[in-house]
């Protein structure tokens, strides 16, 4: 089982055409979740390549993670991180240099 999610500017990740935490969205996340649909009800695998063959945009593309699961009980809607480990050490989202929101 697989989802795709997108990250706002804030460093949430979600799979909605909004950010449920702050409501950020952009142009591009609608196109990418009709996008990530159209995969998958092809029954074809969804990946990062796979998105940048359809025609994503970059823009979109720097913020996509695709995330594998065990079973589809595990999967989740967001994920809401405190911070990042970067370089082995812990950086509080406050703290974030851009390039990681």
């Amino acid at each position: 089982m697989q989802r795709t999610y997108w990250r706002c500017n804030s460093g949430h990740y979600f799979s909605s055409p909004s950010c449920p935490m702050d409501g950020w969205s952009r142009p591009y996340v609608d196109r990418l979740s009709e996008t990530v649909k159209e995969i998958e009800s092809r029954g074809e695998r969804v990946s990062v390549e796979r998105l940048r063959e359809a025609g994503v945009e970059q823009a979109a593309l720097d913020r996509v993670i695709v995330v594998e699961f065990g079973s589809s009980a595990a999967v989740f809607d967001g994920i809401v991180p405190e911070g990042y480990v970067i370089d082995g050490k812990f950086v509080s989202l406050e703290k974030l240099d851009r390039q990681y929101l």
